[in-house]
C-alpha cells in the first residue's frame, strides 16, 4: 500500500515496545530527543533489574548514588532530564525514585557489567597485603556475555627494570546457565619485549588482546543478557623482587580507541589515579554494600586531596605503525565510564 506523501508517521508515535526494541538495535536514538533519552534510561533500568534483583541495588546504593554524583561535573543536565517520576512505569516503579541511581542506569549497567574494571587496590589506592606477601593480587567481577572482550592491565612501575614480562594473569570464567558449574581458564601474559617499551617510571596501560568469554554453548537463545563470573589472578614468576619495582591496580574491560587498537598508554603524572568512588562502587557490588558504607567520608576527602579532574596525558603506542596520535591527550579520559 502507497502512503500519501502528505502523510508521515513520527518516530515518537510508536508503540513504547517497538521504540524500546529500535534503543535496543540502536542505542544512538537516545540523543533524537529528550523522551528518547528518557526511554534510554528505561530501557537499561530493564537491562539492570533483568540481570540483578531490586534488592541488590538498594544493597549497593549509598555507593552507587555517590560514585553517579561524582560524575556531575560531566554530566549534571543530561542526568536530571531522567530526574522525572512521570515517565516510570513498570511494576518494579512502585519504589521510590531514588536520585543518582534511578536516573543513571545505563551509567550503572555500563560501569558495572558492560564494561567493567576490576581494582586491586582498595579505594584509597592502596595495594592489598597479598602483593607483599605472595606476590600475588586477586578480584573477580560479573560481565556481559559475550564472544569477545577486549582486556588491558593497568599498573604502575615504581622503578626500571620493571620486571613486567614475568607477569601472568589467569581468568577463571564461570557460567551462569551452565548446569555443570564447569568453569573455562584463560591464562594471559604478557609479550617477552614489553620491558622494551616500558622504560620509565608511571602508570601504563597494557593490552592483553581480547578474552573469548562466552562459548557457543552458553549464548542464550531468547537473546536475554546474562552474566558471567569471572575470577582473575595476577602473579609472577620474580620471587621477592616484584614489589620494589611494580604495583598492579587493576584490569581494564573497556576498548580504547577500536579504529586504532591500542597496545600500550603511558602517562607519567603523578596526580593521575582512578576515582575512589568508583573503586568503592566496584568493592561494594562484590560485597554487596554493607562492609564498605563507613569509608565514604574517607574516600571523599581522599579523592579531593589527590584526584586530578583534569585529563591526564597518555603517550599512545598503537598496534599498527600505521595509526598515529591525533592528540596529547592520547586516549579518551579514564575518568569518565564508556559508553559505548
Amino acid at each position: 500500500m502507497l502512503l500519501s506523501p502528505k502523510r508521515h508517521t513520527s518516530l515518537d508515535c510508536l508503540p513504547v515496545e517497538l521504540r524500546l526494541r529500535l534503543l535496543s538495535e540502536n542505542p544512538q536514538l537516545k540523543v533524537v530527543g529528550r523522551s528518547w533519552y528518557r526511554l534510554s534510561n528505561q530501557f537499561y533500568r530493564d537491562l539492570c533489574l533483568s540481570v540483578k534483583t531490586w534488592k541488590f541495588w538498594l544493597e549497593i546504593q549509598k555507593n552507587a548514588t555517590l560514585y553517579v554524583k561524582s560524575l556531575d561535573d560531566y554530566r549534571r543536565a543530561a542526568r536530571l532530564i531522567n530526574n522525572e517520576r512521570s515517565f516510570l512505569t513498570s511494576a518494579s516503579d512502585t519504589t521510590d525514585f531514588i536520585e543518582y541511581l534511578c536516573d543513571s542506569w545505563h551509567i550503572l549497567y555500563c560501569v558495572l557489567f558492560k564494561w567493567p574494571r576490576l581494582f586491586f587496590e582498595t579505594p584509597f589506592g592502596e595495594p592489598p597485603e597479598s602483593w607483599y606477601r605472595k606476590q600475588e593480587v586477586t578480584g573477580s567481577i560479573e560481565i556481559c556475555e559475550r564472544n569477545l572482550s577486549q582486556c588491558g592491565l593497568w599498573i604502575k612501575i615504581l622503578k626500571t627494570p620493571s620486571l613486567l614480562k614475568m607477569l601472568k594473569v589467569r581468568f577463571t570464567v564461570r557460567y551462569a546457565n551452565d548446569a555443570n558449574g564447569d568453569a573455562r581458564i584463560i591464562e594471559k601474559t604478557l609479550p617477552v619485549f614489553v620491558d622494551d617499551w616500558c622504560k620509565f617510571p608511571g602508570i601504563y596501560y597494557i593490552s592483553l588482546g581480547t578474552l573469548e568469554i562466552c562459548q557457543a554453548s552458553h549464548v542464550s537463545k531468547n537473546r536475554r543478557i546474562s552474566l558471567c563470573q569471572v575470577n582473575a589472578k595476577l602473579e609472577t614468576t620474580a620471587q621477592n623482587r616484584c614489589t620494589e619495582y611494580l604495583r598492579p591496580l587493576g584490569l581494564d574491560f573497556v576498548p580504547y580507541q577500536q579504529g586504532k587498537p591500542v597496545i600500550l598508554a603511558h602517562t607519567d603524572e603523578e596526580s593521575f589515579r582512578f576515582s575512589g568512588f568508583e573503586g568503592l562502587l566496584y568493592h561494594s557490588a562484590a560485597l554487596r554494600g554493607s562492609e564498605l558504607l563507613e569509608l565514604t567520608t574517607d574516600v571523599g576527602s581522599y579523592d579531593q586531596a589527590g584526584h586530578s579532574r583534569r585529563q591526564a596525558k597518555f603517550e599512545v603506542r598503537y598496534r599498527f605503525p600505521r595509526d598515529k596520535q591525533t592528540n596529547d591527550r592520547g586516549i579518551k579520559n579514564v575518568d569518565f565510564p564508556y559508553l559505548g
